[in-house]
Order: C-alpha cells, then structure tokens, then sequence
C-alpha cells in the first residue's frame, strides 16, 4: 500500500484538555461553528466491547493491552463557544461515561448519550440540554444498557437514541420534551447509527444484520427497512441536509443511496457504489444535496477516504487518499468544499483535511493517541475534533489556508 499524501501540519485555533485519563470519544459543533459540545468516555478495551449488544467501532483487533484505568469516575460533558471559552459543563460520577454527543444545528440544544451506572440496577445515559447555559431539559433513565448515539433536528425539537436494538424518538411540545418516547424495535440485535434530517420529519438508521431503516415519527411511527444482499453490518448512515437523500456504509465495501419516496414505495437503493470489496466501511457522511459522498475505510494494513460524485442515478469516484492508519471518521460541510477524516488505532492518531473537489490535502495534526471524532461546521468555517488524549481540538478553515 502507498504512503498517505499529507499535506503540511495544521495547527488548532483553540484546543482544551478535559482529561488526563478519559477518551474525548465525541465532539458536535453548530452549522455556523461558533458553540461546540464534548463528551468524556472511557472503556477498558482488552476487556472486549463497552455493551452488548450495542454498536462499538473501537472493538477492533488485536484488542489493546489493558491500561488499569477503572470506568467508574467523574466523566463530563463540556460546552464552549467559537473562542474556546467555557459555557457550561455537566460532570459527576458515571460508568465509563459520555459515549456520544449532539448539538442542534441552531447551537441551542444539545444532548449526551453514555453509561450512567452499570447496576444494579444498570442504567444508560440520556440527557438533553439548553446548550446556552447547560439546564437540563431531559434526563431520561428508562434504558437500561448503554445508549450509543444522539442526534437532533436543526432545532432541536426533535431528539432521537439508539440503545440495543431500538431507537428511541423524543418530541418537544411548547419547549418541553415529552418523558415517554416513541420506541421503535429494529430487526437485529444492533442498532448501529442514526441520523435526523435537520427539520426533524424523519430519520435514518441501520443495524447489524445489514438492515436499513426510514423512520417517520408520527401517530403511528412509519417504519420502512430493507436489507442489504450480504447481510453485514452496516456502521453508519449519513443524511442529506437539503434533500430527501441518505447514505449507508458497509462492511460489504459497499456506499448504498437512498431517496425517501422510492424508499417508502419500493423499499432500496437508488444508486450502490463498492468502494473495494475488502473494505469495511467505517463512516459516511454527504454534502447537502448529496452530490458529493466522502467515505472512510480499512484496508490493509490501514485505510483511506475517498470521495464519492452522485447525480441522481449513478454514483462514481472522484478521488481517494491513503491514510497513515486505520480511520474512524468523516464530514463534509453543506457546500462540498471540505473534507476530514480522522484516523488511529492502538496508537498516535492523526486529523486530515481535503480540498472536497479534488482530493488535495490542505493539512494534517497528530496527536499521541488516537482520533477519533472529527466534523466540519455546516457552514465550512470551523472543525471541532476529539482524540484519546483527552483534548478536544477546534480547527478554522481560514487559517488552514483554504
């Protein structure tokens, strides 16, 4: 395999240390880049996963040593503006702690999801926030595993979770989300990732048996799921902000697009793509129309990001780079002009931007452990980005010099 193209080193705008000991496992930032959340986590991986069943893209192998960090501690999550000063921080004694994050894409909300206690009795983490001065609006206590993601809608009106096999839908009525959620059964023991399209009517999942899934919330909940031809897990699914387009990645090697009409009247694919046939597909992530789709995944000994071209029917390659590791993450902004990627396993970590277009590297940080969540601000302007150093990281894209 050829060595990564990397461009010059970038340098953070601002960055804040969280933790000595704890991973910086999630990071969300708001379209205009100007309020960022972070969550602290952390798992003994020689162990094996963090749940089960439940989604863990870190159980790769070989699993790491054991590093005798205990899971029970003060983990938190953390509020800052553009600037890198402190809005708010919500910490107190968990197990193993914030897993994911998310912040509506106005900045005003933001939620957490995570292991609270391991019991008995076992309760699973999901709070949501007034992002302006960390109130919590909601501490939902009813599950009872760890909930492995949060997304909500541009305003945050609209909250979803996933937690074993189920996704968990909460609504806001006169600002006040209601405590009992809609709770929708997936098909497989994992429910593997969730996205909302930000006007919150509907949403995208997928599961470990290959399931993908167009939830609409309403009285009832319209489910609409189709499987992929090998059965494989599939770990992510990205949303079009301004089109009626999602995308999935799987363990397959395979980019599959998805258009809500078609998917409600004929439950597939629009459009598939395979990447390489011995990929496994580790995150996805599209521009606001989805005519660029950017895609990390494994290869061997390490992985790449590639950058997909759609036009409505067919999907093709516009570009891939090698990356120095194996990586873990993806995001294009709404234009299509930015691409990041984040790598790192066992090891230092290392966070990539690419020119969207043409696949040119515009820079590149290491870290000495490694990265793991890394995404753009819809608007371009800024990256918000965590690694296992315990540091979040807040980059701008003016002074990359792109």
């Amino acid at each position: 395999m050829s060595q990564p193209t990397l461009a010059g080193a970038m340098q953070p705008a601002w960055s804040q240390s969280l933790s000595t000991q704890y991973f910086v496992n999630s990071v969300a930032i708001s379209d205009d880049g100007t309020r960022v959340v972070a969550g602290t986590f952390y798992h003994d991986y020689s162990q094996g996963p963090s749940a089960s069943p439940a989604p863990d893209l870190r159980a790769k192998e070989p699993p790491p040593a054991s590093s005798g960090i205990s899971p029970n501690g003060d983990f938190g999550i953390y509020c800052y503006d553009g600037s890198g000063n402190s809005l708010w921080s919500d910490v107190e004694e968990m197990f193993e702690g914030a897993y994911w994050v998310a912040l509506s894409g106005n900045g005003l909300i933001a939620a957490a999801a995570g292991w609270y206690s391991d019991g008995p009795p076992a309760q699973g983490l999901l709070k949501i926030y007034d992002a302006t001065n960390g109130t919590v609006l909601l501490n939902y206590t009813g599950i009872t595993t760890r909930v492995s993601a949060v997304a909500l809608s541009s305003d945050g009106s609209v909250a979803v979770a996933m937690a074993g096999n189920t996704v968990y839908v909460f609504s806001q009525q006169n600002g006040v989300y209601s405590p009992t959620p809609a709770m929708i059964p997936l098909q497989s023991t994992t429910a593997e990732a969730i996205a909302i399209h930000p006007d919150g009517q509907w949403l995208a999942a997928c599961d470990s048996g290959g399931y993908v899934y167009l939830i609409v919330p309403g009285q009832p909940v319209a489910v609409y799921n189709w499987q992929i031809p090998s059965q494989t897990t599939i770990h992510s699914v990205a949303i079009a902000g301004e089109a009626n387009y999602f995308v999935a990645g799987a363990d397959d090697g395979n980019v599959y697009v998805f258009e809500t009409t078609s998917m409600i009247q004929n439950p597939g694919p629009v459009a598939q793509y395979t990447v390489s046939a011995n990929a496994i597909i580790r995150w996805v992530a599209c521009s606001a129309d989805a005519s660029l789709i950017t895609v990390v995944f494994n290869l061997t000994p390490a992985g790449a990001v590639a950058a997909l071209g759609f036009n409505g029917q067919n999907v093709k390659s516009l570009w891939q780079q090698n990356l120095a590791q194996m990586p873990n993450s993806t995001s294009i902004d709404a234009l299509g002009q930015y691409v990041t990627a984040a790598d790192g396993y066992n090891g230092p970590g290392d966070f990539y931007l690419f020119a969207a277009a043409t696949g040119t590297p515009l820079g590149s940080f290491g870290t000495p452990d490694m990265c793991w969540p890394m995404f753009v601000s819809t608007d371009g302007s800024s990256i918000a980005a965590g690694s296992d150093d315990g540091t979040l990281y807040y980059f701008t894209t003016s002074s990359l010099g792109a």
